[in-house]
């Protein structure tokens, strides 16, 4: 590919060791919390390129600007169809999914599964339908689309005294004034 493109090309082999030694610094190299494991390879890379060229582009921010992850697709079908309902009983209907466990919807799955067309027989019914759950009961779309990223619903429930506050990107949201909630969604991602 590089033959034919008429570009340099470089390999980068690194071994466990020097993988896990970028791990310590990774809170110094990015700006927040951030768990994505592409942050040790991508700091490899970096600091290999350094050694050559003083800019390089990534393309990370691609996605959110150009709308490729696929929960801009699902996150906005989804709530033209929730949005329809009350919340009252979108609520309720949430409650009565969660209210029985994975495990007992993947065996009433398994026992209907000679009776269901092909399309609504799935693996892992019971973890699909709790994750939509999950979401069925928010009361807007940015509530909607927050429950899309985190499977952790209640903050208090994974810190102690724990709450979820409006953030910068929240209020530059109202501000820039996007009614489209698949913009919406790519503007968060974007400067959140």
């Amino acid at each position: 590919m590089a033959r034919h493109l008429g570009t340099e090309h470089t390999e980068l082999y690194v071994t466990a060791e020097e993988a896990q030694a970028v791990i310590p610094h990774l809170p110094e190299l990015y700006d927040e919390p951030f768990a994505d494991s592409s942050q040790i390879p991508t700091h490899l890379l970096a600091r290999m390129a350094r050694e050559h060229v003083t800019v390089s582009l990534s393309g990370d921010g691609g996605d959110e600007l150009f709308g490729g992850y696929k929960r801009y697709i699902w996150g906005s079908r989804i709530w033209d169809h929730v949005k329809l309902l009350p919340i009252t009983p979108r609520s309720a209907a949430a409650r009565t999914v969660i209210g029985v466990s994975p495990q007992h919807w993947d065996r009433l799955e398994k026992l209907m599964r000679p009776f269901l067309p092909c399309q609504l027989r799935t693996r892992n019914l019971g973890d699909r339908l709790h994750k939509f759950a999950a979401i069925f009961d928010a009361p807007s779309s940015d509530r909607l689309y927050r429950r899309l990223l985190s499977p952790v619903q209640d903050s208090a429930s994974v810190a102690i005294g724990a709450s979820e506050s409006i953030t910068w990107a929240d209020r530059q949201l109202d501000e820039v004034n996007r009614s489209d909630f698949t913009e919406r969604m790519m503007f968060h991602d974007l400067v959140g």
